[in-house]
């Protein structure tokens, strides 16, 4: 339990007078209006491309990306492929 939750806590006035110091001012004489009507459904968000769908990722499930829909599965693995991360030996040649 936080501290300034306990009635025995001296800070607690302290913590509350400053937490209605945060607040928005509304005044309690005006009375807050009607709701509106609902508005006009906007666009939808981006698309895949033709030939892709949206797809999660096998490392972040909470994730989507557009993905070839005729692409293999990608292989498993932990990304320290030491291939990908060598340059090419013919790169830079010093004399």
């Amino acid at each position: 339990m936080h501290p300034a939750a306990t009635p025995q806590c001296p800070d607690r006035q302290a913590l509350l007078a400053s937490q209605e110091r945060t607040r928005p001012f509304q005044d309690p004489k005006v009375k807050q209006g009607e709701k509106g009507d609902t508005g006009d459904r906007g666009p939808a968000g981006p698309s895949c491309p033709d030939g892709y769908s949206l797809q999660p990722p096998a490392d972040d499930p909470d994730a989507l990306v557009c993905r070839r829909d005729v692409a293999p599965d990608p292989e498993p693995g932990n990304g320290n492929n030491p291939q990908a991360a060598a340059l090419a030996p013919t790169r830079r040649q010093y004399p």
